[in-house]
């Protein structure tokens, strides 16, 4: 391993990071790799610090297999402790020059104590039981039972029901008209295969896209009157009761339905497609529950953990101060119309980590895999 790859190592740089926090805490001159006392056989001396067997053994743990095979001889082992030693000196001479004190390691050692902080209560171990999972289930219904659905063309016709004359004679003038549709539409429909399977598609019928165009009110007539697939409820919801019951009554053998009198006017459905429902047991989808279950309740103890501390933190904001401090604005991008990009951000949602302190350890660009 090159000396230039060991600094580039996420789990070395681990280690200057936690040089970095002994030094700030304890502003005492301490060693880097190994603590301010060897623990077990020192495999080198280097100025104040030790790299002992355990440090000399994980570094060599961390390399690439084709390197772990060259450790095996003296002359491997000797090239990865040089590399070690003169990462030690580099660090010695970093804490010298003070620069573990300098306002932007303060900020990275912050930085990196509260990622490790939030890491380690993240990686705690969590179990859920059998009823909290039974419970997630049952509240996220909808993801795992999804019930049938049907696609059909449909022609409306709004008459509301009322009691003055104009309102009923309205009403009586659309199931005129309703019949009369309905009476073409039987007519080209007879030919409809009735051996298709429930969920073979069926074409939408020529002359019912012309008439739902020229006669329906429902926004659907845009596209032939076709609902798209929707549910026995979702149906009801949008149109009424009536209607999705006449839809889910339907079948291959009997794909047009007779004039559905419904409160708003009056619907002629057809058939064309059905989309079976499915059903996912909660022993089949325990293993995606479990993980999600466990992840709410890291969030919610590490919300509950948070306001702990905050309650028991002083804090006090001074506005003024606040409002003193001078941002640059931010710069208009070239080609770009005045006031793009200009809304601020959405404010962050409660128990939300500021960016850069999410709980994962700090990312650090991974050595290439080749000598």
């Amino acid at each position: 391993m090159t000396f230039a790859r060991l600094i580039r190592n996420p789990c070395t740089l681990s280690a200057l990071s936690a040089l970095a926090l002994m030094s700030a805490c304890s502003g005492k001159k301490t060693p880097t790799v190994s603590g301010a006392k060897a623990t077990g056989p020192v495999v080198a001396k280097v100025g104040d610090g030790f790299i002992t067997a355990d440090d000399f053994k994980s570094r060599a743990g961390e390399q690439p297999v084709f390197q772990r095979q060259r450790l095996q001889t003296l002359a491997g082992r000797k090239e990865l402790l040089d590399n070690l030693t003169k990462f030690e000196i580099l660090a010695q001479d970093a804490q010298k020059q003070g620069i573990d004190k300098t306002p932007e390691m303060q900020a990275t050692i912050k930085r990196v104590l509260v990622q490790e902080l939030v890491k380690k209560f993240y990686e705690q171990k969590i179990e859920p039981t059998e009823d909290e999972m039974k419970a997630y289930y049952d509240k996220h219904q909808a993801e795992f039972v999804k019930p049938e659905q049907r696609r059909v063309q449909q022609i409306f016709l709004s008459a509301p029901e009322g009691a003055t004359d104009d309102l009923k004679k309205a009403r009586a003038e659309a199931k005129k008209k309703a019949d009369s549709l309905l009476a073409q539409l039987q007519s080209a429909d007879t030919k409809v295969a009735a051996a298709a399977g429930p969920n073979a598609a069926v074409a939408p019928l020529p002359l019912f896209n012309d008439l739902a165009a020229k006669q329906s009110s429902d926004p659907s007539k845009t596209q032939g009157g076709d609902t798209l697939f929707r549910s026995r409820d979702e149906l009801g919801r949008q149109y009424s009761a009536q209607f999705a019951n006449a839809v889910f009554a339907l079948s291959p053998e009997k794909r047009l339905s007779t004039v559905v009198e419904t409160p708003k006017g009056y619907h002629i459905a057809r058939l064309m497609q059905v989309q079976a429902g499915t059903t996912r047991s909660l022993d089949e989808v325990k293993t995606l529950i479990k993980d999600r279950v466990v992840q709410e309740q890291r969030t919610k103890r590490f919300d509950e953990y948070y306001e702990k501390l905050k309650k028991e933190t002083p804090v006090t904001v001074d506005e003024k101060e606040l409002q003193a401090v001078e941002i640059p604005a931010p710069k208009q991008p070239a080609g770009m119309p005045p006031g793009f990009g200009a809304h601020p951000p959405a404010p962050m949602a409660p128990g939300a980590m500021p960016p850069g302190m999410h709980p994962t350890p700090v990312q650090v660009q991974p050595a290439p895999k080749h000598p």
